[in-house]
């Protein structure tokens, strides 16, 4: 396995800080479908039938809002490192082959 840079690793970390920061408790998430804010955001409709899914999937244990992008947040948060590295490992084998044609 490859080992990322001194660089790389720090990057790992902050990304790591980003992702945890913004993962979006469901109670989160129920406050603001329930604002004028995401009436706004994803009409009147949008955030009614958001409010509903927030409150349904709380009903079912969910902690966390269910999105894509908490979901990517969750996923990059716990897996971040295998990530990069396996990204660093895809990209010095596309540079590899590039110089080596």
């Amino acid at each position: 396995m490859l080992k990322g840079t001194p660089e790389q690793e720090e990057l790992t970390k902050q990304l790591v800080s980003v992702a945890e920061q913004n993962i979006a408790l469901i109670d989160e998430t129920i406050d603001f479908a329930g604002s004028e804010r995401a009436t706004q955001i994803v009409s009147k409709e949008g955030a009614a039938n958001l409010l509903q899914h927030a409150k349904d999937i709380k009903a079912e244990g969910a902690e966390f809002c269910d999105c894509d992008a908490c979901v990517a947040a969750k996923y990059y948060r716990f897996e971040s490192r295998n990530c990069i590295i396996k990204i660093n490992q895809i990209v010095r084998l596309k540079i590899y082959l590039i110089l080596n044609r």
